[in-house]
């Protein structure tokens, strides 16, 4: 008896390849500077690396990479639990070099199973493989010593415009006008987004230069925003 008993159990399989089951899923991605901004069906994240341990491994056994449409598949596995993982910027951290694995586990009871998990979602900086793009002008207006009159106005090239991402703290980017006085930030995800020149002050309550700032929210993807003139005194 303690012979079979011992048979039986060098027979057993644990998790991993040589079976019929399989696990897929999908991969979305969300800005991690506008964590607020909701993610849909067209958010996904393709070209990204997915990994999968069996049972209790802590180093990945295999990968695979999403198709262009966030979908990947692990086939041919047995009985069992599996981890399937993937690494995201942390929206839990103020800075944007922090990464955290993301983890779904789930078990394969049967064979033949095929198991579909929940959306994966990860997060990604703001301006990393976005589709939306905000564009602008410069208008400055030069005055006299005592902002009383204006001498000039023009579409001014050449000038410095700032764009912070979302909840980021200080300057996420930096450009500058073009001979029209335009500019354009582009890659941009679905989230908020403050853009701001500096400026003379027109009431004088300050030496120092002044930003001039608007708001720009984007609510889609491929979206294109065209700002009202930013207008700055000199």
């Amino acid at each position: 008896m303690p012979l079979l008993v011992l048979f039986f159990y060098s027979c057993k399989k644990d998790a991993g390849e040589g079976g019929g089951a399989s696990i897929s899923g999908k991969l979305f991605s969300k800005n991690f500077h506008s964590p607020e901004a909701p993610y849909t069906e067209d958010d996904i994240e393709a070209d990204k690396k997915i990994y999968i341990t069996y049972g209790d491994e802590k180093i990945p056994d295999d990968d695979t990479r999403t198709g262009i449409d966030g979908s990947f598949k692990f086939s041919y596995l047995r009985k069992g639990t599996y981890n399937i993982f993937t690494y995201s910027l942390n929206p839990a951290s103020a800075s944007d070099d922090s990464e955290i694995p993301v983890i779904q586990t789930v078990e394969i009871t049967k064979n033949n199973q095929q198991i579909t998990l929940d959306d994966l979602v990860i997060y990604e900086k703001a301006d990393n493989n976005g589709s939306s793009t905000i564009r602008g002008r410069v208008f400055v207006k030069k005055y006299i010593s005592s902002f009383t009159f204006v001498v000039d106005s023009f579409y001014v090239a050449d000038e410095d415009v700032f764009a912070v991402y979302g909840r980021e703290f200080g300057i996420s980017k930096r450009i500058r006008t073009s001979h029209d006085g335009s500019f354009e930030f582009s890659n941009l995800r679905k989230g908020t987004y403050s853009i701001y020149v500096l400026s003379k002050d027109k009431e004088m309550q300050t030496s120092t230069n002044i930003p001039v700032l608007k708001e720009v929210k984007i609510t889609a993807n491929n979206q294109v925003v065209v700002m009202p003139d930013i207008v700055i005194a000199k």
